[in-house]
């Protein structure tokens, strides 16, 4: 035994394991490279990378950067999704970049009529039923002529796995990805525990975001813990179903009802974005916007 043991570990030591170039730098090239963004930034006034969409929002969140992994959350039907298809239709539009959006929960039907929406500020359920006013075919004529060339590609499988996403990727190169929403992609072992599971696929959406060089804004879901506690203000210890969200995540924004928390703050139609993990910049910070839902949106509210 002790003979084989020693011819095993010979035959491994002798095989090569191939490096990889690409991973690696000398210290040279990592200046180099610090000094190419911060010209950038200056230049453009900001970081690169993809912006959120909200002026409010921007000026104190760094944009998305290829290999990173995003998380936006909020409670059942509180905007997660709609806010997700509003960042990706400005990614695409706005900023011109290409866009792959992962949409398991709607339809892309039901997700076009949001978009539409969204940018003609016409009410979702006249889009939906094309019951229009006057005005309102002015509108959406003059949004889609602003939306059509645009790079958005939109898949609605009701399924997905890492690696049915990577394949995705590979195939459509984009330069920001959405994946709406966690919970409901399939996890790699069937067999294990729920929180095992999502803790699989959370992981995973962070290698694959630094594998493949692009950020990945991923959705998930908020437990009901806070309408127990004297502050209801949702914390990242707030995610349903694990705790690797939080851990795997560089940026974690909790979408807030304000109402929810306080009723007599008197804060009707605001939303608060919240800042919870951010690991280039500032944390903790709590941004309130405008909640236009009946036009599939947030916006910056009124200086």
């Amino acid at each position: 035994a002790a003979d084989l043991q020693a011819a095993l570990m010979t035959a491994v030591d002798a095989v090569e394991v191939p490096v990889v170039d690409s991973t690696w730098s000398y210290l040279d090239d990592v200046l180099q490279l610090v000094e190419e963004s911060a010209t950038e930034a200056a230049v453009n006034g900001r970081p690169g990378g993809i912006t959120w969409g909200f002026a409010d929002v921007d000026a104190v969140m760094s944009p998305m950067v290829p290999g990173e992994f995003a998380v936006i959350s909020a409670f059942s039907g509180g905007g997660k999704s709609l806010v997700a298809g509003q960042i990706a239709l400005h990614a695409a539009v706005t900023l011109e970049r290409r866009t792959l959006m992962h949409a398991m929960e709607m339809t892309r039907l039901e997700v076009g009529q949001r978009w539409v929406s969204s940018d003609s500020r016409v009410e979702l359920e006249r889009v939906i039923s094309g019951q229009f006013r006057a005005e309102d075919r002015d509108r959406i004529d003059r949004a889609m002529a602003r939306m059509v060339g645009a790079e958005l590609i939109v898949d609605e499988v009701e399924t997905v796995t890492l690696a049915t996403l990577r394949a995705s990727i590979r195939k459509h190169r984009p330069e920001f990805v959405i994946v709406d929403q966690i919970p409901t992609m399939t996890p790699t072992d069937m067999k294990a525990t729920r929180e095992q599971q999502v803790s699989g696929l959370a992981y995973g959406l962070k290698r694959l975001a630094k594998a493949e060089g692009v950020p990945i804004l991923a959705c998930c879901q908020l437990n009901a813990n806070p309408t127990r506690r004297t502050d209801r203000t949702p914390t990242m210890h707030d995610l349903r179903e694990s705790q690797a969200i939080v851990q795997a995540a560089n940026t974690l924004v909790v979408l807030s009802d304000p109402m929810e928390v306080d009723k007599e703050s008197g804060r009707l139609g605001e939303l608060d974005w919240i800042v919870r993990k951010q690991r280039q910049g500032r944390k903790d910070v709590s941004i309130p916007l405008a909640r236009q839902f009946h036009y599939s949106r947030l916006s910056d509210l009124a200086s």
